[in-house]
């Protein structure tokens, strides 16, 4: 089975069955969950608790692009492979992107996940511009603004 499957495939078929699967990020992040919606280049995820989200009064669904994806694994054993490729064309960001943009409208804090040469980065805030290529962050607590590639963006949360 796993031979055939693209990640792609693989989430279409999580999605129909309902079944958990884990998703391990090109950064070596894990998640685990329920595929509750896929989209050509994203899809949102049902996160299990105790995975990313530590309180209880928290959404625990994120957007995850599916270029950022290594690997979809099925009740531990069935793998599927992705590629991470260091090159992301536009067309593979519309999802996160339209993520971000519903993030800014809103006006909601966010939690992204970013992808730094290879290691999980995780930062919060909110949403204050986004582009074809950045976007823009006020960071919860210190009030910094930060601007970062979408291509590094691997997921993002709704609080």
């Amino acid at each position: 089975m796993t031979n055939c499957l693209t990640v792609i495939g693989a989430l279409n078929i999580a999605e129909f069955t309902g079944q958990v699967v884990r998703i391990t990020l090109c950064s070596g992040q894990e998640l685990e969950g329920i595929i509750e919606e896929l989209c050509p280049t994203a899809c949102r995820l049902w996160i299990n608790p105790g995975e990313l989200c530590r309180s209880n009064n928290e959404i625990r669904k994120a957007w995850i692009a599916i270029h950022a994806i290594q690997s979809v694994t099925f009740d531990g054993e069935d793998e599927i492979r992705g590629s991470c490729s260091e090159y992301t064309n536009q067309e593979e960001l519309q999802g996160i992107i339209k993520a971000l943009d519903a993030a800014e409208v809103t006006r909601q804090i966010v939690k992204v996940g970013l992808n730094c040469n290879g290691m999980p980065v995780k930062v919060r805030g909110q949403i204050l511009k986004v582009s074809n290529d950045t976007f823009c962050i006020r960071l919860v607590g210190s009030g910094e603004v930060k601007e970062e590639k979408i291509e590094n963006i691997e997921y993002v949360t709704f609080s």
